[in-house]
């Protein structure tokens, strides 16, 4: 049963919390030295919050039901499957998730007593690993930009905690927001296949309001183009170097995406754009990292 716990907790896409605390720390070090021991406490603080967060929401779904309804694919479906069939128990998953918490938060809390300027994140990030499977899914499209909130803050946490100067605080934005907005996408494309379920146990993500595969392919694509828009004014304004437009080499994936979803037509056809959307994030991001780095 060891193994089936060690499973819940290392996610597929749990790297995806450190990958964008990484954004930060790379354009910290452009400005100061960033110890590697300061570096991996940031990461590994991502990477418990991010274990936390996806525990603690299989066990809320797990609770009320929605991924037993649900047809489970790579991306979509909820990962609450090893407790609908019994491979983990409820109360110590629940306890797991509690674990990474406080993990993640007690590496927090040591960088809080450095830069006080990290506590409002810390606590604003707490509140979103406890609460958002709990009520904030619940509220109408709330889910998306909650996630596009915690996820601007993640880099711009990582820049702060790394020592990088507050006076460079808006030349992460320039990054941090595009990082921001695509972990909401991914949110978003992931969620189509969900709709009826999502629907049927009370949530109000964007689209089971909108509810129109057309529309939202829409409002996908317009927030890609707005994370690249973002990332290009910061060149032309001089807040970052050309070289921070590598991720545009990434954007085929994205149109790849984008195509699937007004194409949609059921979830395990839908599972290669969703795969797709996953791997332009990740391609962004390393590509984001190498670039401002270079």
């Amino acid at each position: 049963m060891l193994r089936h716990y060690i499973k819940e907790l290392f996610d597929p896409l749990a790297s995806v919390t450190p990958l964008a605390a990484l954004v930060g720390i790379v354009l910290a070090y452009r400005y100061v030295h960033v110890s590697l021991i300061s570096a991996l406490l940031i990461l590994f603080a991502m990477l418990f919050a991010n274990m936390s967060v996806n525990v603690l929401n299989d066990y809320e779904d797990f609770k009320k039901g929605t991924d037993i309804d649900a047809v489970h694919t790579k991306f979509s479906g909820g990962r609450a499957a090893m407790l609908v069939s019994g491979d983990i128990k409820p109360k110590p998953t629940f306890m797991l998730g509690i674990i990474t918490f406080l993990l993640a938060i007690s590496i927090g809390a040591v960088f809080i007593i450095k830069y006080p300027l990290l506590l409002p994140i810390v606590l604003l990030g707490a509140l979103a690993i406890l609460l958002y499977a709990k009520l904030f899914v619940d509220i109408p499209f709330f889910s998306e930009i909650l996630l596009a909130i915690i996820y601007t803050l993640v880099p711009l946490g990582g820049f702060i905690a790394s020592g990088g100067p507050i006076g460079k605080i808006v030349n992460v934005l320039f990054v941090a927001v595009p990082v921001g907005i695509l972990v909401s996408m991914v949110l978003v494309i992931n969620e189509v296949p969900d709709r009826e379920t999502d629907k049927k146990h009370g949530r109000k993500s964007t689209v089971v309001i909108v509810n129109d595969v057309n529309k939202i392919a829409k409002i996908y694509l317009a927030m890609q183009i707005v994370a690249v828009a973002i990332i290009a004014f910061g060149v032309v304004a001089g807040f970052l170097y050309a070289t921070a437009l590598l991720p545009i080499a990434a954007l085929p994936l994205m149109l790849k995406a984008y195509s699937g979803i007004s194409a949609y037509k059921n979830p395990k056809d839908f599972e290669s754009y969703m795969g797709a959307d996953v791997a332009y994030f990740l391609l962004f991001s390393f590509l984001l990292i190498l670039g401002l780095a270079l």
